[in-house]
C-alpha cells in the first residue's frame, strides 16, 4: 500500500506525488540558482555598460547628452527588469525548500506556504510578460511612426 498523507479537508499526497514534487523542488532549486547567478552577470553588465558611457571623453558635447540620456533610461530598464526577475527566482528558490521541508515533515501547512511560493513566481512572471508585451506594442508603434517619418521625408527629397 501508498505511503498516504491526507489532510482534515481530505486531500490525499500519495507517494509517488510526494516523489515527484521532491523531483520538481530540485530542478526549480538547480534552475533558480543558476538563474540568479545570471540575473547577477546582467546587473553587473548593467553598470558596467553605465560607467563606461559616463567616462566616454572623445564624444562631441552635443552628442553626450543624448548618450547621458540613453544610458541612464537603460540602467533604469535593466535594473527593474533584473529586480523583478530576481524576485521572481527568489520565490522559486524559497517554494523549492519549503516544499522539500514539508514533505520531509509531513507538514501540510508548509506545504500551504510552497505553494504561495510557487503562485508568487508565476505571477511575476506573468505581470513581466504583460510589460513586455505592451513595451513591444510601444516599440513597435514607435517603430511604424518611424519609418513612416522617414518614407515621408524620403518621398518629399526626389
Amino acid at each position: 500500500m501508498e505511503n498516504v498523507q491526507q489532510n482534515h479537508q481530505g486531500l490525499t499526497v500519495t507517494f509517488r506525488a510526494q516523489q515527484l514534487l521532491k523531483s520538481s523542488a530540485n530542478w526549480a532549486k538547480f534552475v533558480a540558482i543558476f538563474s540568479i547567478l545570471f540575473t547577477a552577470v546582467i546587473g553587473m553588465g548593467t553598470y558596467i555598460m553605465y560607467l563606461m558611457a559616463q567616462s566616454i571623453s572623445r564624444v562631441p558635447d552635443e552628442a553626450k547628452t543624448g548618450l547621458s540620456l540613453f544610458t541612464a533610461i537603460s540602467s533604469i530598464i535593466l535594473i527593474a527588469v533584473t529586480a523583478t526577475y530576481f524576485y521572481s527566482l527568489y520565490r522559486i528558490l524559497k517554494f523549492s525548500g519549503t516544499v522539500k521541508f514539508a514533505i520531509e515533515s509531513y507538514n501540510s501547512d508548509v506545504l500551504t506556504e510552497s505553494f504561495e511560493h510557487l503562485k508568487a513566481h508565476y505571477k511575476s512572471l506573468g505581470i513581466m510578460m504583460i510589460v513586455m508585451l505592451v513595451a513591444y506594442f510601444i516599440i513597435a508603434i514607435a517603430f511604424g511612426i518611424f519609418i513612416a517619418y522617414a518614407t515621408k521625408i524620403m518621398m518629399e527629397t526626389f
